[in-house]
């Protein structure tokens, strides 16, 4: 058990010492952000009255249509355009997100799900990316601190969250959380 534990130490000091998981640090902790708006879209959809209280279970039946959708998509895709690539398309489509509730229901819907899809590419984008580009030793050790700060970032931006809905415009909550995603996929991209 003590040479496990000594084994960990040297894979964590390895793996901030590698430039590429210091440069996608920052990224992936302000990923956490749009991670942190994406289950928050109903209630700010609700709260900028785009559609009703009672349309929760519709916006999950399109949430299940997007996944559907994005797992086709990057399959068929990610070879013809590789991964890095999608990874950037995802996070412009789910900019869709932002003008979703200016137009009713069948607007907010038809937004909601080419942005989830795009949400959903991202997800599947950068795990990819990783997987073709990090050593393979280090690769485990790399996913476990990359999702534990885009978990950090989720987490602080979720009680952020909390604290302005009802207060700020949803469509601003949108917009940063937009725009992180969109800052995190270039930043896989470069």
């Amino acid at each position: 058990a003590v040479s496990e534990q000594t084994e960990e130490k040297a894979n964590v000091r390895t793996l901030f010492a590698d430039r590429s998981f210091r440069l996608l640090l920052m990224p992936n902790l302000i990923r956490g952000i749009g991670m942190a708006v994406v289950p928050l879209i109903t209630l700010l959809a609700v709260n900028a009255k785009a559609i009703a209280e009672t349309d929760g279970a519709t916006v999950t039946v399109f949430t299940y249509l997007a996944t559907l959708l994005s797992c086709a998509a990057y399959a068929y895709l990610a070879r013809r355009i590789g991964p890095a690539r999608l990874c950037v398309l995802g996070a412009l489509l789910f900019c869709t997100i932002v003008p979703a509730f200016f137009g009713g229901k069948a607007v907010f819907y038809f937004c909601y799900t080419v942005s989830y899809a795009g949400y959903y590419i991202v997800n599947n984008s950068i795990p990819d990316i990783v997987y073709r580009n990090v050593d393979r030793n280090m690769m485990s050790i790399f996913h476990t601190w990359r999702l534990a700060f885009s978990t950090v970032g989720t987490a602080a931006a979720t009680a952020v969250i909390g604290k302005l809905v009802g207060v700020v415009s949803p469509v601003i909550i949108l917009a940063v959380g937009v725009l992180s995603n969109v800052i995190c996929a270039a930043a896989y991209y470069a």
